[in-house]
């Protein structure tokens, strides 16, 4: 039986607000469209981002569970109708890395992670292993927001190494890194791009370090209509890998499971 756990983004302290913010999310998409019962979500850290490594715990607690319930339930099953259980992890911005120190603890237990998708996953939090991806993770995709988007340019990234040759699986995006996470931006500022700081993020940054680097924080190279399509596009090849990870690592008594074939997020 497949199990998926999934992180977002950071966002809003208000839970409420969030659940508006993040309604379209890719992670928050894969748990609402998951195709078995075993799926579990967690809304991403507050803005400070101090609540990552908690985030991860949380996880740990609930994947781990349900590890121990499906190895205790293929011991009474026959070998004929047991499939195997399988863990796909997937986190967006600091949510990301949270999976990732998630899939570490998991590695300390002897627990597999199949498939390990992310979303823009950002080093932004005090977790120490969010660089190399654990080698318990036999599948990694990671979909990165185009440094030509100009979108959060002090954000670095995390998950980028991986101990296997040839992982993770990278493509870049041309959109926000709100867009690569299923969120992207609907309107445009001034400059008739996406600008990403609020009126008052905007004021205290132009006095702590002037117009001209504040502006290079604040504007990027995206208008909202490429944001979306960014959004769209990131889903989509998320969506082709999960279809090949899907048909992986299954033997010929279970067969192949075919595409999965979820629904695209409502950008509207």
């Amino acid at each position: 039986m497949d199990i998926y756990f999934g992180i977002d983004g950071t966002g809003p302290d208000d839970n409420d607000t969030y659940e508006t913010d993040f309604r379209s999310s890719h992670v928050r998409q894969l748990y609402e469209q998951w195709h078995t019962p075993i799926a579990g979500y967690l809304r991403g850290p507050r803005w400070h981002g101090s609540g990552t490594p908690a985030k991860a715990k949380q996880g740990l607690e609930w994947v781990a569970e349900q590890w121990n319930k499906q190895q205790k339930l293929a011991k009474v099953r026959s070998a004929l109708s047991a499939k195997p259980t399988r863990i796909f992890l997937s986190g967006y911005s600091r949510g990301g890395a949270a999976v990732i120190e998630l899939a570490y603890e998991l590695n300390k237990k002897g627990i597999p992670v199949h498939c390990m998708m992310l979303f823009d996953a950002v080093d932004r939090s005090p977790l120490e292993n969010c660089d190399t991806i654990s080698k318990n993770v036999k599948m990694v995709y990671h979909a990165l927001r185009d440094p030509r988007a100009g979108s959060r340019e002090s954000f670095g990234n995390c998950g980028l190494q991986h101990p296997s040759k040839g992982l993770p699986v990278f493509r870049k995006f041309m959109c926000t890194h709100g867009g690569v996470g299923g969120c992207p931006w609907d309107k445009n500022g001034k400059s008739g791009k996406i600008e990403e700081m609020s009126m008052k993020a905007k004021i205290a940054a132009v006095a702590a370090m002037g117009k001209p680097l504040a502006d290079k924080h604040d504007f990027t190279n995206v208008t909202a209509a490429q944001d979306k399509a960014g959004a769209l596009a990131s889903w989509a090849w998320m969506q082709s890998n999960l279809s090949v990870a899907r048909a992986t690592g299954l033997d010929a008594r279970t067969g192949t499971i075919g595409d999965f074939n979820l629904l695209p997020p409502n950008l509207a």
